[in-house]
């Protein structure tokens, strides 16, 4: 298996095919494999780079708090260690936030983002909710965690991403307490809101029509010049899990778009 030494622990990546490099990056609670039905397409006639992000699947855990600008100089470090100096990144849900982060870090080294399901900021008062249970959770009364899992249960009564909800309450089983609290603590991190419009290479969003929070990859078309927008037809925020082959075609039309770098 292929791990590299990053600057927060051991990163688990693999890579599959030939061509310009796509990097794919999971969402929180995930791992590479929400991307496998999708990679023998992506892969035809692209590098694609698969990873866990520090503190999921098979990379190490979490010693601390993460933000954006961590999980993004972990990934840094591979893509420099694999001398990869242009890349397209390809982020789900966390991963968009994340792949929106190595940018503006590192402009000249991306070549196109393809954002599917992007998140918006929390909420202030999710925020207060979260630190709120965090007091609970230090006085022994409930967890983070906990809450959590009630929360998505009340979301799959109600019939809402049944597929991801399984997926997500599957990888929960693998964290502990603490290690959950950090994971849902890094994406507390607001330091790309308001810093779209200052993107300046070709960007695809994607995200399900009945997705709650769609109206959020409506405003980065907005504030991304150029920037295109599918939506995925009867999908959820599981739009990985329910239309792999939809997604994926859609991603590689747009992709089919983009001129190769001189």
């Amino acid at each position: 298996m292929p791990f590299i030494q990053a600057p927060h622990g051991k990163l688990y990546y693999e890579i599959h095919g030939k061509g310009r490099t796509l990097v794919l990056l999971h969402g929180m609670w995930s791992n590479h494999g929400v991307w496998r039905e999708m990679v023998p397409r992506l892969a035809g006639n692209h590098e694609v780079i698969l990873l866990d992000l520090m503190g999921h699947g098979k990379s190490d855990r979490m010693q601390a708090s993460y933000r954006l600008s961590t999980y993004a100089s972990d990934l840094n470090h591979l893509l420099d260690s694999l001398q990869r100096n242009r890349v397209i990144l390809l982020g789900f849900s966390l991963g968009a936030s994340v792949a929106q982060e190595i940018y503006f870090q590192r402009p000249s080294m991306v070549e196109a983002l393809v954002l599917v399901a992007a998140p918006p900021p929390y909420k202030k008062r999710w925020m207060l909710g979260i630190r709120f249970v965090s007091i609970l959770e230090k006085l022994g009364i409930t967890s983070l965690k906990k809450q959590t899992i009630k929360a998505l249960g009340r979301r799959y009564s109600k019939g809402t991403d049944k597929r991801f909800i399984e997926k997500t309450l599957d990888e929960l089983s693998t964290y502990g307490d603490q290690e959950f609290a950090r994971l849902l603590r890094s994406a507390w991190d607001r330091r790309n809101i308001g810093r779209e419009s200052g993107i300046r290479v070709p960007t695809h969003l994607v995200v399900g029509e009945k997705d709650r929070i769609r109206d959020h990859s409506v405003s980065l078309q907005q504030a991304i010049p150029g920037a295109r927008l599918s939506v995925v037809p009867g999908c959820n925020h599981s739009v990985l899990f329910d239309s792999p082959d939809w997604v994926a075609g859609d991603i590689l039309a747009f992709l089919d778009t983009i001129r190769p770098h001189p």
